[in-house]
């Protein structure tokens, strides 16, 4: 807790009188270790917090999709790129493929067949 008084010198010549309260409350300070503190994000001055780098990151998948032509379905996500320092490719595919084992494939697949395609 700090004081302050407004009386040593009073306001003169035309100066304007102490405003705010006398008495000021403080908190403790905490000692810092010894080592030296070194960060690797920036300090948002805006949200008054610390810009932490965040890795690029996979969303989630898709539906799969139907079947198509080639008796395959179809999956995709999307890259979502970090920030900062942490603004990186994903690793990985973005496509996802599967073999379709419906009958509506079977059928098909024969009807080339016998077209000779």
């Amino acid at each position: 807790m700090s004081t302050r008084t407004c009386t040593n010198p009073p306001p003169s010549n035309g100066g304007a009188a102490c405003v705010g309260s006398a008495i000021r409350k403080t908190k403790d300070c905490q000692q810092c270790p010894q080592e030296e503190l070194v960060l690797d994000t920036a300090y948002d001055y805006d949200t008054n917090d610390y810009d932490v780098a965040e890795p690029a990151r996979w969303s989630s998948w898709s539906d799969w999709s139907k079947c198509n032509s080639d008796c395959v379905k179809i999956r995709k996500r999307q890259c979502v790129p970090g920030n900062g320092q942490g603004r990186k490719n994903c690793n990985g595919r973005d496509t996802q493929t599967m073999s379709c084992s419906s009958e509506l494939c079977k059928s098909t697949e024969l009807t080339r067949v016998k077209e000779g395609k």
